[in-house]
Order: C-alpha cells, then sequence, then structure tokens
C-alpha cells in the first residue's frame, strides 16, 4: 500500500501580483512551501500510524510525497494531475482518494480532485 500525498506549492502568479508586506516572494513561497511539506508528512504520519493500530502490517506500507505547483484557476487541478501521473507510472491494482474538507456541495459545483482523476483514469 502506497500512502501518497500531494503537497501544493505556492502559485507563481501569487508571488507576482500580490506580494506580501513583509516578506520577499522567495521568502513566502519558501515558507509556503515548508508548510505545505510539513502537512502532507504529518497527514502521511497519522494515516501510517492509524493503519498500524487497526492491524494493517507496518512493513507493507509505503510513503510518498510529491509536490505540485497550484495553477493560477485551480490547486484542485495541480493535486488532481500530481496524482494522474502517479497512477500511470506506477503499477496500481486499486486507488483511493481521501477528501479534503470540500463539502460535499461544494464539491459538487466545483468538482472534486476525485472526481477529475476518475474521469483521467477510467481506461487505465
Amino acid at each position: 500500500v502506497t500512502l501518497f500525498h500531494v503537497a501544493e506549492l505556492l502559485p507563481e502568479h501569487l508571488l507576482i501580483d500580490h506580494p506580501e508586506d513583509s516578506a520577499a516572494p522567495g521568502d513566502l513561497e519558501s515558507v509556503w512551501g515548508e508548510r505545505s511539506m510539513t502537512r502532507g508528512q504529518t497527514l502521511i504520519r497519522e494515516t501510517r500510524q492509524n493503519l498500524v493500530a487497526a492491524g494493517f502490517p507496518a512493513g507493507a506500507l509505503r510513503e510518498k510525497l510529491s509536490t505540485a505547483s497550484c495553477l493560477p484557476k485551480s490547486p484542485k487541478v495541480a493535486a488532481a494531475l500530481a496524482i494522474i501521473e502517479e497512477i500511470r507510472g506506477g503499477d496500481y491494482d486499486v486507488v483511493c482518494l481521501g477528501r479534503r474538507g470540500a463539502s460535499q456541495l461544494e464539491s459538487s459545483f466545483l468538482g472534486g480532485v476525485a472526481e477529475k482523476v476518475v474521469r483521467e483514469c477510467r481506461n487505465k
């Protein structure tokens, strides 16, 4: 089982169009990236602990953290593209996707990562 998470990096257009008053664009990008990576590592670690506590063999778990730059229109697209790339490049029989916290109503209007992945990988 591969625990895979996409840490989204700050989109370049935000660094140019909306720089923080207190930070240079490079500093802001670095802080955002570190936070995103730390959150991803924490999520993977907690998921691993939950699976092991439920009786899943720790040796059967593999962890993989990827990064993707958010696209100007949607960070969901960046995450979906990174997951699709992983699926197409890997040897997976089954893929399970988690939710990031969007409400069902919000997901139905905007379309979720899972919907984009299923649509693109249907005939993998």
